[in-house]
C-alpha cells in the first residue's frame, strides 16, 4: 500500500510495470511543458522593453481605451517589427522622459526632444522630425483694434500718397476742362481743384457716379490713362488696407522680438521654453497645451509658445480662434532615445535600432506617414 502523501505517478514499480509507456510519455510531457515556461518567461524577462512616452500629439498620445498612436509610435513599431522587440508603451510626463531612460525606469524613449543636455545622459538615434517653434494668440477683430490700426503710421503714409496722387490728377483733369466744361469742373480754381479731386476719386475706385465727366479730347485721354492705373492702384490700396489694419483678424508675431513685452505660456521643460527663457521672454509654464490655452483665453497669458506640430495640433482639437505665428527659431529634433549601451552586445543592439530607424525615415513611404499626421509638412 502506497503512503498517501506519494504521488499517484511514483506509487511504486508495480504501476510503473503495469503501464510504464504512458507514465514515461507523461513525464516527458511535463518536462517539457516546465521548459518551456522557462524560456518563455526567461525572453519575456530579457526582451519586454519599457518604452516611455509622453502624450504628445501629433507624435504620441494615448487613447480613452489605453491604445497609443501617432508619429513616433508607429515608427517604434515599424523598428520593434524589423528587430523582433517585445515591448510595453507606459506614459512618462515630457519633463521627466530623460531622467526615467537615465535612471533605468524605462529602456527606450520615442517622442523626445534631442537637446545638448540630453545627450550626456541618453543616446539618441536620428531624428524623425525637426520643427520649429511657433506662437499662437487669441483672433482680436474688436473695433477698437481696427481703428487704432487705421492710425498707424504705414496707414497714415499710404493715405497721404494717395491724396497727393489724387489731388495731382484732380488738378490736371482741371486744367484741362476748366474753359470747356465750367458746368463740371467750375472755372475758380478752389472749387475746381475741388471738382478734379473728386473725379480722380470716384474714378479711381471705379465707383464712377457720372456727376463729371471730361469732354475734350485730352480730358478724356488723360480719364483713360487714369482709369487703366486706377485698376493696378485700387488692388493695391486694398492689399495696403488690409495690411495696415489687419482686417483679416489675426495679428501674426514676429519671433521672439515681439514677446518680449507679453506673458508666453509654454510646456514645462520644452526647448520652447528654454529658447524664450535665454531672450529675457516672461514664460510660464504649464503641464499641458490644454492648461496653456485656458490661460490664453481668460488673458492670464497673451501668447502660447510651443513646437509647430504640437501647437498647432493642440489649437485645432481645442477649437478655439487662434492666430499661429510660425518662425524657423529654435529647431526641435524629435527623437527615439536609449540608454548608453554599456557592454558590447548593448552597443550592436543600439546599431542595429540605429540602422533600422535611419532605414524607415529614409524610406519613399515616410513622409506620406509624416503628412498623415503633420498635414503642413506635405504643403
Amino acid at each position: 500500500m502506497t503512503h498517501p502523501s506519494v504521488p499517484h505517478l511514483f506509487a511504486g514499480p508495480m504501476m510503473l510495470s503495469r503501464r510504464p509507456t504512458h507514465q514515461v510519455l507523461t513525464l516527458i510531457a511535463l518536462s517539457v511543458m516546465v521548459l518551456a515556461t522557462a524560456r518563455v518567461n526567461a525572453q519575456e524577462t530579457v526582451e519586454r522593453l519599457r518604452v516611455g512616452s509622453p502624450d504628445r500629439p501629433p507624435f504620441a498620445s494615448q487613447s480613452q481605451d489605453g491604445s497609443w498612436q501617432g508619429l513616433a509610435v508607429d515608427l517604434w513599431r515599424m523598428v520593434a517589427e524589423e528587430l523582433g522587440i517585445v515591448y510595453e508603451i507606459v506614459r512618462v510626463p515630457s519633463a521627466q522622459t530623460v531622467d526615467a531612460l537615465a535612471a533605468g525606469r524605462i529602456d527606450v524613449a520615442i517622442a523626445i526632444d534631442a537637446t545638448p543636455r540630453a545627450e550626456f545622459l541618453v543616446d539618441f538615434m536620428p531624428s524623425m522630425y525637426t520643427s520649429t517653434i511657433a506662437v499662437a494668440t487669441m483672433r482680436d477683430a474688436e473695433l477698437w483694434r481696427v481703428v487704432s490700426n487705421l492710425l498707424n503710421r504705414q496707414m497714415l503714409e499710404v493715405v497721404a500718397f494717395l491724396v497727393i496722387f489724387l489731388f495731382s490728377v484732380g488738378a490736371v483733369i482741371w486744367a484741362l476742362e476748366r474753359r470747356n466744361n465750367p458746368q463740371q469742373f467750375h472755372k475758380r480754381p478752389l472749387l475746381g481743384l475741388g471738382d478734379g479731386f473728386w473725379w480722380a476719386g470716384v474714378t479711381l475706385t471705379t465707383i464712377g457716379y457720372g456727376d463729371k465727366t471730361p469732354k475734350s479730347f485730352y480730358g478724356r485721354a488723360v480719364a483713360m490713362v487714369w482709369m487703366l492705373v486706377g485698376l493696378g492702384m485700387s488692388s493695391a490700396l486694398t492689399a495696403s488696407i488690409v495690411s495696415a489694419t489687419n482686417l483679416e483678424g489675426g495679428q501674426t508675431l514676429a519671433i521672439p522680438s515681439d514677446l518680449t513685452d507679453k506673458r508666453v505660456g509654454a510646456i514645462s521643460g520644452s526647448t520652447s521654453a528654454r529658447y524664450l527663457y535665454g531672450r529675457a521672454v516672461a514664460v510660464e509654464e504649464f503641464a499641458t497645451f490644454s492648461q496653456a490655452f485656458t490661460a490664453l483665453r481668460a488673458g492670464k497669458v497673451d501668447a502660447v509658445a510651443g513646437a509647430n506640430p504640437e501647437l498647432r495640433t493642440a489649437a485645432e482639437e481645442l477649437a478655439g480662434d487662434f492666430v499661429l505665428s510660425f518662425s524657423r527659431r529654435d529647431p526641435q529634433y524629435v527623437s527615439i532615445a536609449l540608454a548608453p549601451p554599456v557592454t558590447l552586445n548593448d552597443v550592436n543592439e543600439a546599431e542595429a535600432m540605429r540602422r533600422t530607424v535611419l532605414t524607415q525615415i529614409t524610406s519613399d513611404g515616410w513622409w506620406r506617414l509624416v503628412a498623415r499626421y503633420i498635414p503642413e509638412a506635405d504643403d
